[in-house]
Parts: structure tokens; sequence; C-alpha cells
């Protein structure tokens, strides 16, 4: 069974990395062509998302994305503030963050209140 299985993997490896892209797609019938594109998108799709690290580039993404709100925040706050809106925009955003999950709402038990140090 082992040894079936072995034959099987290394058949389909050769498959792939050879058989697939030697086959002249005008040579063969519509379906079986429409097959082996596709085949050919899955199996690239799969080898670029391994050798290019997709899964690093998305999670750094994400950080520089995460990063970047708060001087933004801080950014719109400070014009809401310098329009005379300031205190309206900040019970806005607490009103926006107490409709979120419990777990997205962990960040407003650490803000500080002015004058005062540690959580609100």
């Amino acid at each position: 069974m082992k040894e079936k299985l072995s034959v099987k993997f290394r058949r389909l490896h050769h498959f792939l990395g050879h058989d697939l892209w030697d086959v002249e797609l005008s040579s063969v019938g519509f379906i079986k062509r429409l097959f082996l594109k596709f085949v050919r998108v899955i199996y690239l799709s799969f080898r670029g998302f391994r050798d290019d690290e997709l899964t690093l580039r998305a999670s750094g993404l994400t950080l520089v994305s995460l990063l970047s709100l708060a001087p933004l925040l801080a950014f719109v706050f400070t014009i809401f503030k310098g329009a005379g809106r300031g205190a309206e925009a900040i019970a806005q955003f607490e009103a926006f963050v107490a409709t979120l999950p419990e777990q997205s709402q962990v960040a407003g038990r650490y803000r500080t209140r002015p004058g005062r140090s540690g959580p609100a």
C-alpha cells in the first residue's frame, strides 16, 4: 500500500512538473484543454503562494496597516478638535467601539483621559 502511494505520488509529481507543460493545448479537445488550463492555474497559484512566501507578506501588510491606524486616528481627531467638534467625534468613536465584539474593545480599556494616567 505504501509503495503504491509512493509510486502514485511520483507519477503525480512528474505530471505536474513535466507532462502538464509538454502538452500542446491546440492538439487536444475543448474539455481536456479546459481541464489542463485549470490544473496549470491551480499549480502555478500554489507554487507562487509557496515560493513568494505570501503568508509572510500578508502578515507584514496587516501589521503595517494596523500600526498606521493610530497616527491616522490622532490626525483625524486633531482636525476635529481644531474645528470645535473634538468631543462629538470622540463620543461617536466610543459609540462605534461599543458596537464591536468584546475582543475588539480591549484597546478602549487602556485609553487615557486628560490629567489621568492608566486605564479609563
